[in-house]
């Protein structure tokens, strides 16, 4: 987590504020910041994600989820992602095209 929070500060300190986080998700029990990327992607910085083993995982479904109190952080710090995030997440800030599409195709297109 040490090196989560040194990285957040570090991407702050370059220009790069964290749009939502920090915080930590229930499902895979992770601590989240998000970033948007200078092409308009949004970027999870994360760690501590747990890996699921069938033999001991307990099922939690969506009404499981619906019951925690700071869905989907469980800290309840991080608020809601910011407006230019849920821009991001929409595909807003990469031209708005109708049709999400893959991050390599933007990146492609912009690059030549």
């Amino acid at each position: 987590m040490d090196g989560l929070m040194r990285g957040s500060g570090r991407l702050k300190q370059n220009g790069f504020n964290v749009e939502w986080g920090i915080g930590r998700h229930g499902p895979g029990n992770n601590v989240f910041s998000y970033f948007i990327e200078p092409n308009g992607f949004v970027t999870e910085y994360t760690t501590e994600v747990e890996q699921v083993d069938e033999a001991s995982h307990i099922y939690g479904d969506a009404k499981f989820w619906d019951r925690l109190p700071n869905k989907p952080d469980r800290w309840g710090l991080a608020g809601v992602p910011s407006n230019r995030m849920q821009q991001a997440m929409s595909g807003a800030l990469y031209g708005g095209e109708p049709e999400l599409q893959r991050c390599e195709d933007v990146i492609g297109r912009k690059l030549g």
